[in-house]
């Protein structure tokens, strides 16, 4: 591979620097976005294994890591494009697909991308799956890797690896990490720091044009409405905090038919879908809309990306600078709207600042603000219980999100409308949330970066990559971050008697789930005896009328019936009362009649 097709994966600070880094085989960090980034580290890691004349029994030569699964895929396509004239095998591990599938053909690999999570299970559980002769490991999106999300899991990945005289590691973020302890973890040989818009005005592309409107609570959706409305004909990526309220508004917003195309990208979703889904907006030239949360804000390139509307705050500048890197991409122009609420305006807007990001404001129009939203969205919900189950959960969820913010100078859950918020989306009462109640009570609360996974063992938390997170990953997290910050002796006493009350508060929330469990079943039963006693009690009478009006012998109904009941019998006495009831009109009827009459009845006891 020459120097000159080296040259189109960016410009010439980045050509020159990264050849420097590969040929002497330095570890390196790479700060760049939306210039290439991808191209950057697959033409090094091809040219490396060319020059070692690495073939396909030589194994492992290259691992290539991705926090989400459709990162993985997007590198794993660029490097079939860049990689077909070349002698190595690759392979993809992100969850979600048949792992037996890929147990059989992982051990003949040579360069293999992959998220975290996949690639730690399969050096647990697949047998002969060796990363000994390894030459580079890349970490795509370095920072969100090296974060507490994904601490523990990394730190058992790099066990598995050759020593680092060996290996050489590139990372790569458009926001990186300088934090010693993060670059520790790796064995990071003095790194050198590339940063390709190092002497740039702002971190964003120089093509987007950005701008923010401050907005209430329970007016976001109305906007988000108008917004669609009044842009057919573009291609947007709309931003959201959580996986439900990426449900409910694309199929609210599905059922209302706003005129465009619409999508939903959140970890909630099966791995095929989510692939397809994918697929779908990146081969749409215009006029679709995705809602997505933050899976899709990290190295994703979307072509021909018009807008990128954060609906929801981002939790910090860098999130922001990731989300609308998904437009303006390279040469591209774009644009971006950052949707506040009016306690967030002027705390973000001064760490935007604080990170060099220009924003403009702008205000909504009086069309828009004429499309009140709630009407429909009450009608919506009252014909479909399921979406409306769905939009309490979504309530929930946004509460609950910014409830566990860190920054509680921007993220104030005291601050929010939450009944014009729930009735905004239709709903007629806001859904009940324990741990608002638990902290106006003044019960201590759960430290935010620990209650990220919830520590719930019955509700479900997707990181990330889309798996589920377990209940005490968060507990684990702050147990070793407090290890080095108070040393080991202090902590390790303390660990016992955590773990303990984690495990009580589990069952504690286990107990109470299901009884209200059962309570709902003790509702859903009653409520259908109720139905099912006054079907029956319609039902009889109309059966009895349609009976034709031709004599017949005097016999008692019981008897004709054959049926002996027992005096202290509800039913019997039930059955009693109806026979009274009708017994001139049932001496009129003829034996057959009489038989079918009695049929009827019997069929209605059993019920």
């Amino acid at each position: 591979m020459t120097a000159g097709k080296r040259k189109r994966s960016g410009g010439p600070v980045k050509q020159s620097r990264l050849e420097t880094a590969e040929v002497e085989a330095l570890d390196a960090r790479i700060h760049a976005e939306g210039s290439g980034k991808t191209l950057t580290f697959l033409l090094p890691v091809l040219e490396k294994l060319f020059r070692l004349r690495w073939g396909g029994m030589d194994g492992l030569g290259a691992l290539i890591i991705s926090p989400t699964r459709e990162l993985a895929l997007q590198i794993f396509d660029e490097l079939r494009k860049v990689g077909k004239h070349q002698d190595l095998s690759a392979g993809l591990l992100i969850g979600g697909k048949n792992v037996k599938q890929e147990k059989l053909h992982i051990n003949s690999m040579n360069i293999i991308i992959c998220t975290p999570g996949r690639l730690l299970q399969h050096m647990d559980e697949t047998p002969g799956f060796d990363c000994s002769q390894l030459q580079v490991l890349v970490l795509d999106e370095a920072d969100r890797i090296l974060d507490m999300g994904f601490s523990a899991t990394l730190d058992a990945i790099v066990q598995n690896l050759p020593s680092p005289p060996q290996r050489q590691t590139l990372l790569f973020s458009a926001t990186q990490t300088k934090s010693v302890k993060a670059l520790a973890r790796l064995s990071l040989r003095d790194p050198e720091y590339i940063a390709v818009h190092a002497d740039a005005a702002a971190p964003t592309p120089v093509k987007l044009r950005q701008a923010y409107v401050v907005c209430e609570l329970q007016h976001k959706t109305s906007l988000l409405w108008a917004f669609i409305k009044a842009h057919l004909s573009a291609k947007v990526l709309v931003f959201v905090s959580t996986c439900k309220q990426a449900q409910v508004l694309h199929e609210a917003f599905r059922r209302l038919r706003p005129g465009a195309p619409l999508r939903s990208l959140h970890g909630n979703q099966k791995q095929r879908k989510r692939m397809a889904i994918f697929y779908d907006f990146c081969q749409a030239k215009s006029g679709m809309v995705l809602i997505a949360t933050d899976i899709a804000a990290r190295g994703l390139d979307f072509p021909a990306l018009d807008w990128v509307v954060q609906l929801d705050c981002p939790e910090d500048s860098a999130a922001y600078i990731h989300r609308v890197g998904r437009t303006a991409r390279y040469v591209s122009e774009g644009r971006s709207l950052l949707v506040l609420l009016p306690s967030e305006a002027e705390p973000m807007k001064a760490a935007l600042a604080a990170a060099k990001v220009a924003l403009r404001p702008t205000s909504v129009n009086a069309i828009a603000a004429s499309q009140q939203l709630t009407p429909a969205m009450q009608a919506l919900l009252s014909k479909t219980p399921e979406l409306k189950d769905l939009a309490q959960r979504a309530v929930v969820a946004y509460v609950r999100s910014v409830f566990l913010q860190p920054k509680k100078d921007v993220f104030d859950v005291r601050a929010l409308p939450l009944e014009e918020f729930a009735l905004s989306l239709g709903l007629p009462t806001l859904p009940r949330m324990r741990f608002l109640s638990r902290q106006s009570s003044g019960k201590a609360q759960p430290d935010s970066s620990a209650a990220q996974t919830n520590g719930h063992g019955t509700r479900m938390v997707f990181d990330a990559d889309g798996d589920a997170c377990s209940p005490f990953e968060g507990l684990t997290a702050n147990i070793d971050r407090a290890r080095e910050q108070q040393g080991a002796a202090a902590i390790d006493g303390q660990a016992g008697n955590r773990y303990a009350q984690a495990t009580a508060r589990l069952k504690r929330h286990d107990k109470e789930d299901q009884a209200a469990v059962q309570e709902r079943r003790r509702e859903r039963a009653a409520r259908k005896k109720q139905q099912l006693r006054a079907s029956t009690g319609q039902q009889e009478p109309a059966a009895l009328l349609n009976v034709g009006e031709d004599s017949g012998g005097d016999t008692d109904l019981n008897e004709t019936m054959g049926i002996v009941q027992p005096e202290a019998s509800h039913h019997g006495m039930a059955t009693k009362r109806v026979a009274d009831r009708y017994q001139p009109r049932v001496q009129q009827l003829d034996l057959a009649q009489k038989e079918a009459l009695a049929l009827k009845l019997m069929s209605s006891r059993q019920l």
